[in-house]
């Protein structure tokens, strides 16, 4: 698998993401596409596509929270076509290495914790894939009804990644947030 990274917005590459986007969260969890741009153009935020045989068979935005040294996966997703191969943990595997290679301590991602089913099955792939819960802190937002925790992965067993609390992981995410989706009221549909 290849793994391609853009920091600028590349609408070529985008369209080739966007189905295995739209595979991996419906509608009322997907960001309008005007969003994804402006977080990518103005926000810090970075297009990742894990190509295997000339099609992108995964996909993900990312965000770096430079206080803490930390890759952000805010959206990541595997084609329907190619789950349960491994291609997941490969296409993990290549965006630990891009993090690392980028200097950074480690990966956070937030996950839904409401107990049932599938939110079991998201946590236990993500622990199997070396990250850890931060269970000392559940987040509320306001626009969603699901609660959510923080999963953090430190390349180094000793990064200071692995001693932060969950709501400060949660303050640097809402950060990014802050600046990769706010639309400029021009922009505005």
């Amino acid at each position: 698998m290849e793994l391609i990274t853009k920091s600028e917005w590349d609408p070529v590459l985008w369209e080739r993401m966007e189905p295995v986007y739209h595979e991996g969260f419906p509608p009322h969890c997907r960001k309008p596409v005007r969003v994804i741009r402006n977080a990518v153009e103005r926000g810090g935020g970075y297009l990742h596509a894990g190509v295997d045989e000339g099609e992108v068979a995964a996909m993900a935005l990312t965000g770096r929270l430079e206080e803490i040294r930390a890759l952000l996966i805010d959206y990541i997703a595997v084609a329907e076509a190619v789950r349960s191969q491994g291609m997941g943990r490969r296409f993990l595997d290549a965006l630990k290495a891009w993090g690392q290679a980028q200097g950074l301590e480690g990966i956070v991602i937030e996950i839904e914790c409401e107990e049932n089913a599938v939110n079991r099955r998201r946590a236990s792939f993500w622990e199997k894939n070396g990250f850890q819960l931060v269970r000392d802190y559940v987040h509320q937002y306001i626009w969603v009804p699901e609660p959510f925790q923080a999963m953090v992965y430190a390349f180094d067993s000793s990064a200071k990644l692995l001693q932060r609390d969950g709501a400060s992981l949660f303050r640097q995410m809402g950060g990014f947030h802050a600046r990769a989706y706010r639309v400029p009221k021009g922009e505005r549909e």
